[in-house]
């Protein structure tokens, strides 16, 4: 199992687990275990850094399983924001929906 912890302060700490072999297309690779309930100010106070820590453990994973993930993120206001993180790329990708022209 492998095990991704951070601090974040605030007496915020998450602790994120995934399997060592990947899983399978379609299954949970991950959990994420926090020392608090949180609150949409701690979300606000906590996001920047979160966010970082989670594309390190996201891009680890990838590296590790040799594929591509695709994380979304509810930001703070609500709204939606997905990254596509790839094995053996140093920076993951931010997904846009396919819209149609008019």
């Amino acid at each position: 199992m492998k095990t991704f912890r951070c601090n974040f302060g605030y007496g915020v700490i998450a602790t994120m687990t995934a399997p060592d072999e990947y899983p399978g297309a379609g299954q949970s690779y991950q959990k994420t275990e926090w020392t608090c309930d949180l609150t949409r100010k701690i979300v606000k106070r906590i996001y920047p850094r979160y966010k970082q820590w989670v594309f390190h453990c996201t891009q680890n994973l990838a590296d590790d399983w040799g594929i591509a993930i695709v994380y979304v993120f509810l930001l703070p206001d609500n709204g939606l924001e997905a990254w596509r993180f790839e094995s053996g790329k140093s920076e993951p990708s931010i997904c846009t929906p396919d819209r149609k022209q008019p």
